[in-house]
């Protein structure tokens, strides 16, 4: 039977297994005085009699060592002091200072941190473990109105702050302030189909076009590098900055190899599609007009001049919308299906392409739809991401449900 502790603290004595009673000292004893377990023999009355002893010793050094020191601080105490005074501008600031901030694209770089000034004038004094729905939705509400597109945006870069962040303890929230705000929606899904791009493309290789009004009365000159960027981004399913930088390097072999630069992510294909490798063929990359002694030292892109352009992306979306313009003059009624096409849709557009398949007049499958996780594994999208394409861009009509029973049964 265990037996009743000396009435002395904090030492105390009890009976182990054996028989054998010890005298332990407590936490502080042993830290900060220097005591250890004593063994105290089987004997009870002896056993007691060393500890009152033992006791006495602890009593003299409390005395004369004083108030108990303060207790370290864990390092979650710790962790959740730095995230009670981190406010939303130094938050931002080691967002910006770290490794994932500089594996992030330029231009995304540059368009993240304007989009932190808006937040930080906001935001910037808030603490940042304390900025919650409530406080979001009061800021966000006025811009529904002012700026919709512009809130879409501002509220992206901080979810993705956020998100930096609670793995590296320095905010703590059951559920991101900046997510589910029922943001409008952006610029509505809009996608080029195939005939229409490669009717554009046709235009694009054109040097005939007479623009009314053009007092020199030359005709523009064509635009083939252009055509070929928009015809490699659909069939390759690459973003169009990506694109415009391509050299015949990324094409050695009849394959295709890239980089992606925003994620990072390589994509390999052993045999590039057959329109791509034909193009390429038909018009190979090539230098800016410019002398031969001021060229580049580098290989030619696909977009003339993109290798020593300060902004190519800004470049070739002017000369897309000239040739929508030229569009116009050649077919009203092709311009009027393309107007709200941007460079950039080439991409998402050809990612459907593949999705759809394509039956003939008569509704027989003369193109099997690819499914959606060998498309990703081209245009380098996670299966969530082209699902969440599709969601958007392929609607469920009564041609694609006639395609899945003609599949489902065998029927082509």
């Amino acid at each position: 039977m265990r037996m009743v502790r000396p009435f002395k603290t904090p030492a105390r004595t009890h009976a182990t297994a054996s028989g054998f009673w010890h005298w332990k000292p407590s936490r502080r004893l042993r830290e900060e005085g220097g005591f250890r377990t004593e063994a105290l023999g089987a004997d009870v009355r002896e056993a007691f009699r060393l500890a009152r002893g033992l006791n006495q010793r602890a009593d003299d050094w409390l005395a004369s060592a004083g108030p108990a020191r303060p207790k370290k601080a864990r390092a979650n105490s710790l962790a959740a002091e730095a995230r009670a005074t981190l406010t939303f501008s130094e938050l931002a600031n080691r967002w910006r200072q770290s490794p994932n901030w500089q594996q992030l694209r330029g231009s995304t770089r540059e368009t993240y941190a304007s989009c932190l000034k808006i937040l930080e004038a906001e935001f910037g004094h808030d603490r940042a473990n304390r900025i919650n729905r409530a406080r979001v939705l009061a800021w966000a509400d006025p811009l529904r109105l002012k700026s919709p597109q512009g809130l879409r945006h501002y509220a992206a870069v901080a979810r993705a702050l956020f998100e930096w962040s609670k793995p590296r303890e320095l905010v703590s929230f059951g559920e991101n302030p900046f997510e589910k705000m029922d943001l409008p929606a952006g610029r509505r899904a809009v996608r080029i189909r195939e005939a229409d791009m490669l009717a554009l493309v046709a235009i694009a290789d054109r040097d005939d076009i007479l623009i009314p009004g053009n007092s020199a009365g030359q005709p523009v000159k064509a635009r083939s590098d252009l055509g070929t960027c928009m015809l490699c981004a659909f069939y390759l399913i690459q973003r169009i900055s990506d694109v415009l930088r391509l050299t015949s390097e990324n094409f050695a072999g009849g394959g295709f190899a890239l980089v992606q630069s925003k994620t990072g992510k390589a994509i390999e294909i052993s045999r590039a599609p057959e329109r791509v490798l034909a193009r390429l063929k038909a018009h190979p990359p090539s230098h800016a007009e410019t002398a031969p002694a001021t060229r580049p030292n580098r290989p030619a892109t696909l977009f003339r001049g993109a290798n020593t352009l300060k902004d190519p992306d800004a470049e070739a979306g002017r000369a897309f919308a000239r040739l929508k313009r030229r569009a116009a003059l050649v077919d009203p009624a092709l311009a009027m299906r393309i107007a709200a096409v941007q460079l950039r849709d080439m991409r998402r557009s050809g990612f459907v392409h593949y999705a759809e398949g394509q039956r003939d007049a008569a509704g027989r499958i003369i193109r099997q739809p690819v499914p959606v996780h060998l498309i990703c594994s081209i245009s380098g999208h996670t299966i969530d991401e082209g699902m969440a394409i599709l969601e958007v861009y392929l609607p469920k009509t009564r041609e694609q449900a006639d395609m899945a029973v003609s599949m489902m049964m065998g029927a082509v």
